[in-house]
């Protein structure tokens, strides 16, 4: 290190009094934060031995004062204050010198020197490295919503920051940073979706890529490859799953710990079971060091969202070069079987974020979830992004997704928008207290009553909350009503009632203004007899049948159960495709996870478990993705 560098970077370094004014001149101009401070005491020696002092001593001296004189009327911010030592003594920043520091930066930014390489290289890395840890840890903020005169399309929406993806972001939001794990500086492994864990092993050879697989105009479809080593896991996997032998998805997680299925299948039986003693039996052979630790500590949930962030982290370690999370015509299809388990995955780790009540970075994910394909929606994420987007207090883009989406997607033929956008406007009343909002609440509210009029009471059983008989006895609202909606009125009714009901009953407010609306809605019926009509005969001729994906989203939210499915592969698309065949045989030796499925499943003996066939044609269903 050169005399100037250890000036720079170190301050409390003394200066050899043996040189000569010019030299020490020389010194001054190429210092980076020399301050005036030695300057003066070295002047101060100077006239004490009696030296002679030079012009270039004397003009420095003028200089200084003139300088001084100026930092009394305007104090200079110095930008690189934060590289000193705090401390007794620091140095005082003055005018030449700042100007000195700028004309050496530009004077070595055009030299380009490389004199000691190695130091300077490392110590801007870290600083480097610093900055974006910094960037990493901005805390979640609110949805950035287009200004009102913008127009706003599905691509504003359904925007992806990776940043609001980071959970971390979230948790030091609500229980501040010292109450999260320390981010380490240095060079770091990040993902987009999940952190990298230290105990993971590394992504090679897995048989996993990514690669595109056919271009629509602006749209580019991207696909996720099954190389032949990793088929062979998959064969291995289907024998497993059919045979109900937990110890061969265990084999296959210690031969390649970056199995999407097997990671699928072992989380959902963790976070199913709450027999500890059986889940030592079940994950006694697979990952050894990090499954004690958890089981130590009875902490199975915690193992499940282990489980399910090491497949994400895998699927996002071998993206395509040219695929970009965040490009809305960047899409994954979900009628490649290959695709599949990323998707569920996805799905699987937001069901951890609403578990843990991250819901900011939930939102997120489901919005990833839905751009992933906006036409088919696989995952049915429509019929939960709005509960979710209550949870999370954004109301206002909860309001402005309807707005923009109900022409396009009929919206309001969704019972869980005509009741949460609503709730969103009463939220956003109780919050600033405009009447408009009031207004909207109660206009929107009565709507949603006549449209779907069933749907309250369920809504009111799951809240414990006893209705007034009048309302109870309604023709149009009684329980004898129900039963006699079509049965895809009735799964959205049960979906939204399992998802939204502890919403209603997050402010005490809000059960005082839904009785009083819905006992002014209930008494003007006879007013509304058309408007009733109409709806009516739209929930008997429009919901007749269950898509296909949302027979899918209501068995991954456990509201309905098909022992046809595998939990890796529910309610496979009617039009699926998959690169190779699949030749398992079908055994079906009895284990101790038969028992669990047995008891989640009750009739399971009557029918075969685990096929996963790419076309199936039934007469009862809709063919749909």
């Amino acid at each position: 290190m050169s005399y100037t560098e250890e000036i720079y970077f170190n301050k409390d370094s003394k200066i050899d009094k043996n040189l000569n004014m010019e030299a020490f001149v020389t010194i001054v101009s190429g210092a980076i934060i020399m301050s005036t401070k030695h300057l003066r005491r070295y002047l101060q020696e100077k006239k004490t031995v009696g030296g002679k002092k030079s012009p270039v001593c004397e003009e420095e001296k003028s200089s200084e004062s003139a300088n001084e004189e100026e930092g009394l009327e305007t104090s200079i911010c110095n930008r690189y204050e934060f590289l000193e030592e705090s401390g007794e003594g620091g140095d005082e920043s003055s005018g030449p010198v700042e100007e000195l520091l700028l004309e050496n930066r530009s004077e070595k930014r055009e030299k380009k020197i490389i004199k000691k390489k190695g130091k300077g290289k490392k110590k801007s890395l870290c600083a480097d490295t610093d900055i974006d840890l910094d960037i990493l840890d901005v805390p979640p903020r609110e949805t950035q919503l287009p200004k009102s005169s913008d127009m706003v399309f599905e691509r504003d929406l359904f925007k992806v920051d990776s940043r609001l993806l980071n959970v971390e972001n979230e948790l030091r939001s609500i229980l501040g940073r010292r109450s999260t794990e320390t981010v380490q500086r240095g060079r770091m492994i990040f993902g987009k979706i999940v952190k990298k864990k230290p105990t993971w092993p590394e992504v090679k050879n897995v048989g996993l890529s990514m690669e595109l697989d056919r271009i629509e105009g602006n749209i580019l479809w991207f696909r996720f490859s099954h190389h032949a080593y990793y088929r062979e896991l998959q064969q291995t996997f289907w024998i497993a799953a059919e045979s109900l032998n937990h110890n061969f998805i265990s084999n296959i997680l210690t031969q390649c710990p970056y199995h999407l299925d097997s990671l699928l299948i072992m989380a959902e039986l963790l976070r199913q079971q709450e027999d500890y003693q059986f889940s030592r039996d079940l994950i006694g052979t697979f990952s050894k060091t990090v499954i004690c630790y958890f089981v130590a500590k009875n902490d199975l949930f915690v193992l499940n969202m282990y489980l399910v962030e090491r497949g994400l982290f895998c699927c996002e370690s071998i993206f395509a070069p040219r695929f970009q999370l965040s490009n809305f015509d960047h899409r994954i299809d979900y009628v490649n079987f290959e695709n599949r388990a990323f998707y569920l995955l996805l799905h699987r780790h937001l069901r951890n974020l609403i578990d843990r009540q991250c819901f900011k970075t939930a939102l997120h994910v489901a919005r990833l979830i839905y751009r992933l394909d906006p036409v088919s929606d696989p995952l049915a994420m429509m019929l939960t992004i709005d509960t979710i987007a209550l949870k999370a207090r954004e109301y206002n883009y909860l309001i402005l997704l309807y707005n923009t989406l109900q022409a396009s997607k009929n919206l309001d033929r969704l019972p869980n928008f005509a009741y949460s956008v609503a709730l969103a406007h009463f939220f956003l009343f109780c919050k600033n207290r405009k009447a408009e909002e009031k207004e909207m609440a109660d206009l929107m509210i009565a709507s949603a009553i006549r449209h779907f009029p069933t749907v309250l009471l369920k809504l009111l059983d799951a809240m414990n909350v006893q209705p007034d008989p009048t309302v109870e006895n309604n023709k149009y609202m009684s329980a004898l009503a129900y039963e006699r909606e079509s049965e895809g009125i009735k799964l959205l009714t049960s979906l939204y009632v399992k998802l939204a009901s502890s919403i209603w009953l997050e402010d005490p407010s809000i059960l005082p203004w839904l009785e009083g609306v819905t006992r002014a809605t209930v008494s003007s019926f006879n007013n509304f007899k058309k408007e009733l009509a109409k709806w009516s005969k739209l929930r008997k001729t429009c919901y007749v049948g269950v898509p296909r994906n949302i027979e899918r989203h209501a068995y991954l939210w456990e509201i309905t159960r098909n022992a046809d499915w595998i939990l890796s592969d529910p309610a496979p698309p009617y039009n699926g495709r998959m690169m190779y065949a699949r030749t398992a045989s079908r055994p079906r030796p009895d284990s101790f996870l038969s028992g669990l499925l047995h008891s989640v499943w009750p009739n399971y003996d009557q029918v075969n478990v685990g096929l996963i066939s790419s076309y199936r044609n039934s007469s009862d269903d809709i063919a749909h993705r």
